[in-house]
């Protein structure tokens, strides 16, 4: 995602976080001063290292539906940090709606097993404490630093109440939060997944237009921000099961590119790039001097040496050896699936025989989907 950079890699994993969450520590700032009415360093430091472990049990809320799915051999392309939570970005949905399910309830069930393992220290705070806390919570509006609480209280109490709070608001059954996912695996056990999609997509947007009424209702820009978020990312995973029936329909081959130039490792990139702005070409195989494939050289890796101005570098430093074949009767949605797997843009075609017979890359995927699409209009 565009602004945002990585901070750690965890079991291969990037960790990235969006600059939007500088925000955060601006709010924090902001609402130090305004609420207790001078600088407070104490407050600001509590309440700073609440946020940053509540972020850290939010990694570790999306690390559990990454190596989750990871079992079920779907890799995660990488975990974003948001002002409003995380995201693990999955290359692809698990194949059954049991994997699914299981993906979709280990985050929140990581948040509930964090929310046990902090709750021994609520034995420091002392006795009736804790009402206190729930109470002043209720008649607060928003000023917790008002009263007679510690702010070394507040964040042992948050430890538990904010890893609960988290799991709580995840199992809404609104998608594409993890409790609409959870919804829609127990509906794909009955129904076609396009329609258990569109059900829990209809149940998200619901819910998102529920949140941005009370957010205006009670001026509460937090919810409103996640209403947005929740809409309009319930919007975008309907339209991609959209995409996935649609995609079915086809075959690698009715999608293939059948004529291609070779290219060879110790070509310069200059020799694909030409063909690329001649809209001849967009990916290329590149082949030994025995006219052997050995690689591929997709769009996005092209475009990427232009912008570094190293397209006088030869082609075998900037190719891909990491790719597959494809047959020709595989079902054209498994080449998107193989590319996103393999990081790469294009793939080579044979027949059950073995015989090249071309390739197939996300642009020659993109203009047949869009024939189809203006076929099935007229």
């Amino acid at each position: 995602m565009k602004g945002s950079f990585q901070i750690a890699r965890v079991y291969g994993i990037p960790i990235q976080l969006h600059w939007s969450f500088f925000l955060i520590l601006a709010w924090i700032v902001y609402t130090v001063l305004t609420k207790k009415g001078y600088w407070d360093w104490h407050s600001l430091g509590w309440t700073s290292l609440s946020v940053f472990v509540l972020f850290f049990c939010v990694v570790l809320h999306e690390l559990g539906h990454a190596l989750t799915a990871r079992r079920y051999g779907v890799k995660t392309r990488n975990i974003l940090l948001l002002p409003i939570g995380g995201l693990a970005v999955l290359e692809r949905l698990p194949d059954k709606p049991n994997q699914e399910l299981l993906v979709a309830l280990a985050g929140p069930m990581v948040n509930v097993g964090l929310a046990v393992f902090f709750s021994p220290l609520l034995l420091l705070l002392s006795n009736g404490k804790v009402q206190q806390i729930f109470g002043f919570i209720l008649q607060s509006e928003g000023n917790f630093f008002a009263r007679n609480i510690l702010p070394w209280e507040w964040f042992i109490f948050g430890l538990v109440a904010l890893n609960l709070t988290v799991a709580v608001f995840n199992l809404l059954p609104a998608f594409p939060m993890d409790g609409g996912r959870i919804l829609r695996a127990f509906l794909s056990i009955r129904l076609k997944r396009i329609r258990a999609t569109r059900i829990a997509t209809f149940l998200g947007q619901l819910f998102a237009v529920i949140l941005l009424a009370l957010a205006w209702e009670y001026e509460n820009w937090a919810a409103g921000i996640i209403g947005v978020f929740v809409y309009f990312n319930a919007t975008v995973e309907y339209r991609a099961a959209r995409q996935d029936q649609f995609l079915e329909k086809f075959q690698v081959k009715d999608a293939l590119r059948k004529r291609f130039s070779r290219i060879y490792p110790e070509d310069q990139m200059q020799l694909a790039y030409r063909l690329l702005e001649q809209d001849k070409e967009h990916s290329f195989l590149i082949f030994d001097r025995w006219q052997n494939l050995r690689a591929v050289l997709s769009e996005e890796v092209l475009l990427d040496a232009a912008k570094k101005e190293k397209l006088e570098q030869r082609v075998d430093h900037w190719q891909s050896t990491d790719f597959e074949y494809m047959l020709d009767t595989d079902p054209l949605r498994s080449a998107l699936v193989k590319m996103q797997e393999n990081g790469v843009g294009a793939l080579p075609v044979c027949n059950k025989h073995g015989r090249l017979l071309g390739l197939v890359d996300q642009s020659g995927i993109n203009h047949f989907l869009g024939l189809q699409r203006q076929l099935a209009k007229q």
